[in-house]
This record gives C-alpha cells, structure tokens and sequence, in this order.
C-alpha cells in the first residue's frame, strides 16, 4: 500500500506496523499474529505494544467490568519518527492513522527534525476524524494494495 501512496519520485525504504495483541481474545490474537507474519514476510518491520487491563464501573448498574485499552503505539510511533529522522533515515514520512492523539508527536517530529516531511494519512472514511491528516487513502488504493498482500498459513 506504501507504494500507492508515494510520488512517482519517491521510493519506501521501510515499513514499520504499530499494534498491540489483543491476546485475551485467542481467534483475534491467531488471526493478528498471522496478519503480522504475512507483513513481516513482506519485510515490515512490526512494533509492539502492549495492553493494559482497566476496571470500569457503569454508572447505570454499578456493575464493575474489566476493558483493556492499548498502550505504547502512539508513543513508539512518535519515537520511531523522532529517531529515524535524527539518524536520516526517511526524508517523507507516512503515518497511516486516523488517531488524532498522534498530532502532538507528529507536530513534534517535524519541528525536531531539519528537512523531513511528514504527512498523516487517513485510511478511507475517516479523514474527519482528524483534521491534521494531509490526505486520505481512497478504496480503490486499498483494494489494490490488498490484492498483493499474500497470507502464510499459521
């Protein structure tokens, strides 16, 4: 998908993933680890974050209940920018995300970061989602880039 996305003069030397397993949810967690394999063999590069458990009391029933909410992408992206364009490893950056609490690592990287540009890039129908985002990619780009990802067997 990288590659649909770029400048017919621009060239994608790396592609890093940032996820978190949701390893409390097996068949989730089977099929994440099989998407991520099938990446990696396509020689990207997979960051790791993790979960961590939150007790949630609803205030309607007072009933207690257990969520989990994703921790270290967003700081890993933001890091991973940071240090990649410090050590000049990237002049255009693509951060593929509807998330609009990575505007401030962005905004972050960009001012830290002499010549580099930056873009976020909104997967299709959440451009809204985030005012900051430079573009969004179209279903057709989508649709074309999943044609060529190839799945291994578990």
């Amino acid at each position: 998908m990288s590659e649909n996305l770029i400048l017919s003069n621009e060239t994608v030397t790396s592609v890093k993933y940032f996820s978190a397993y949701a390893k409390w949810r097996q068949q989730s967690y089977r099929h994440h680890q099989r998407y991520v394999s099938a990446l990696q063999s396509r020689g990207v590069q997979f960051i790791e974050g993790n979960f961590k458990k939150k007790s949630f009391i609803c205030k309607k029933c007072d009933g207690s209940f257990i969520t989990h909410e994703e921790k270290e992408t967003d700081v890993n992206i933001g890091v991973h920018l940071i240090a990649d364009g410090l050590q000049n490893r990237y002049d255009h950056a693509l951060v593929i995300s509807a998330d609009s609490d990575l505007n401030q690592a962005v905004g972050f990287a960009k001012s830290e970061t002499e010549n580099k540009h930056i873009d976020i890039v909104a997967p299709p129908g959440r451009m809204k989602r985030n005012s900051h985002a430079s573009f969004s990619i179209t279903k057709g780009k989508l649709r074309n880039s999943n044609s060529r990802l190839i799945f291994l067997p578990p």
